[in-house]
């Protein structure tokens, strides 16, 4: 049986994974590149294959997906900016497409994504400069209505 400090200590493991697998040099270049006008699909190649690579690699509290979003409304989806799949998962998921075959983890489109385990983010501009670019006003992301998400917050949804 799990107690509270192990519980605790696993979550802390993902949160580090998951800041790990973001601050990859190819996903932070591609981020920069999308940011200076490149939205082509060609741009997140690399550090597709890249977190692909970082999610197949295993153990305990391994991730095995990840949707990272836009930090503004530029180029927001719900689908997010990139999508990635550990390719060693083989999870089947409870949804079914109409010919009656299950979706995997990882399919295309929102089946192989359970939108049970990503956020609605809205983003809102507020008066201040944004850090990056400060021609232009800071945008906040919220996940639910008061759930702010940043560089310091973490939000963990399961199914």
């Amino acid at each position: 049986m799990l107690q509270a400090s192990q519980i605790a200590s696993d979550l802390l493991l993902i949160q580090a994974t998951c800041s790990t697998i973001v601050t990859r040099i190819l996903l932070q270049d591609a981020l920069k590149t999308f940011y200076l006008g490149n939205t082509s699909e060609s741009n997140w190649d690399a550090a597709t294959r890249d977190v692909n690579g970082a999610l197949a690699s295993g153990g305990f509290s391994s991730l095995v997906q990840t949707i990272v979003y836009s930090r503004n409304a530029t180029g927001s989806s719900p689908n997010g900016l990139l999508r990635a799949t550990a390719n060693t998962t083989g999870i089947q998921l409870t949804d079914q497409y109409p010919n009656g075959t299950y979706a995997m983890l990882g399919d295309p489109g929102t089946l192989g994504y359970p939108t049970e385990l990503y956020p609605n983010i809205t983003y809102t501009t507020n008066n201040t400069p944004d850090p990056v670019d400060p021609t232009v006003n800071a945008t906040n992301a919220t996940a639910f209505l008061d759930f702010p998400l940043n560089s310091t917050s973490a939000l963990l949804l399961g199914k």
